[in-house]
């Protein structure tokens, strides 16, 4: 569904990609953790097309991503949903408004009732019912996330990317959160990514995890591989990072 082969890239003169090699199969999730400046993020942003590697190369969805134009990544983009850390809601505009608008990007052909009920049936499967009207300022940052995970997938989208979906979060909203990412694979058997500094979210959402350092893959498995591991540097990361979610943010 997804890989990402030998990928390099510099930024300011910084080596952030150093033959970052990745496979996600389809229907999964897999979950990258590493600390901050490792380029987790940043695989996200190749992988969005929002950045290109100086070497490699990006298949998602059976399409290189080096060989597609401006309509062919347009196309691409349609299929993928993404949730931002900060949940990246436009503060200008109604909760509504804000879950609508990859709707009024992608199809032009829907009339405004028909928007109007994807959108309440999107916040109705994130457990938000009624609050269309409310405006970003007006809601908890769980809530945010919650409206930004149904702004996701209100497109029906193959792949989701999640950065950082728990960051900022306490314990009770993290475990909404993972629950919600878990569900949600289900009902819609969506492929997903998700980036984050917290294990107890990565063990309760993952198919598999990916330790990220040095800009590439170095240990990857199942929940329970990555818990009895005995790397060394993934060891000191997990027992520093399984006591709830960080606020940090990552590279």
């Amino acid at each position: 569904m997804i890989k990402l082969e030998n990928l390099f890239l510099k930024l300011g003169g910084r080596q952030i990609l150093s033959g970052m090699n990745l496979h996600v199969r389809e229907g999964e999730t897999y979950v990258i953790i590493g600390r901050s400046g490792t380029g987790k993020s940043v695989t996200l942003k190749n992988i969005m097309g929002l950045m290109s590697p100086d070497e490699g190369n990006i298949e998602v969805m059976g399409q290189s991503l080096n060989t597609l134009d401006h309509n062919g990544f347009y196309e691409l983009r349609r299929k993928m949903g993404v949730l931002f850390q900060s949940g990246a809601l436009l503060n200008w505009l109604s909760v509504g408004q804000n879950v609508a608008l990859p709707l009024k990007e992608h199809n032009h052909k829907l009339t405004s009732a028909e928007a109007n009920e994807i959108v309440r049936e999107k916040l109705a499967l994130v457990g938000l019912e009624g609050v269309e009207e409310h405006m970003p300022s007006e809601i908890s940052g769980g809530m945010k996330k919650r409206v930004g995970l149904a702004r996701a997938i209100v497109h029906n989208p193959q792949v989701i990317l999640y950065d950082e979906p728990t960051s900022g979060l306490d314990p009770v909203m993290s475990n909404q959160i993972n629950d919600l990412i878990t569900s949600l694979q289900k009902k819609l058997g969506v492929t997903s990514i998700c980036v984050t500094h917290d294990m107890h979210s990565a063990y309760r959402i993952a198919d598999r995890i990916g330790m990220m350092h040095g800009g590439q893959i170095i240990e990857e498995g199942t929940p329970d591989d990555i818990r009895s591991t005995q790397n060394p540097y993934v060891r000191q990361f997990i027992e520093g990072h399984t006591e709830g979610p960080l606020t940090a943010n990552s590279a």
